[in-house]
């Protein structure tokens, strides 16, 4: 797993983004992302565990966090999960209508439903 975590292959992508839109006039850059990046509609990150040790703010004590994936717009949609002190947090963020937000609000009380049952 340290190895698989080490690898910043997926990251590269951002680079490249960035020389392109730094090089390119952004018309002719943003048709070159459309042809040569995919964007999956629906993803699935796990952030993974945030260590206490290191979320040190003062003599805050830090009782809860986490961490977010990527805004996603219409029809895009990405689930994060992340842990810290041994709870995990699921989130989502989405920009879309008050009927996108009701679609994802229904999926997460059924998949919060199925890990219930799970358990």
């Amino acid at each position: 797993m340290d190895k698989e975590k080490s690898d910043i292959a997926c990251v590269k992508g951002i680079n490249i983004l960035e020389k392109v839109f730094d090089i390119f006039p952004y018309k002719l850059a943003r048709d070159i992302i459309k042809k040569r990046f995919t964007n999956p509609l629906i993803a699935f990150i796990n952030i993974g565990i945030l260590d206490k040790t290191k979320l040190v703010f003062g003599e805050a004590e830090i009782t809860q966090a986490y961490m977010t994936g990527s805004i996603k717009y219409s029809p895009y949609f990405q689930l994060a999960i992340s842990t810290f002190d041994n709870q995990a947090t699921l989130s989502v963020n989405l920009y879309g209508t008050q009927s996108d937000r009701n679609t994802i609000s229904s999926f997460l009380n059924k998949l919060v439903q199925e890990l219930n049952n799970c358990i």
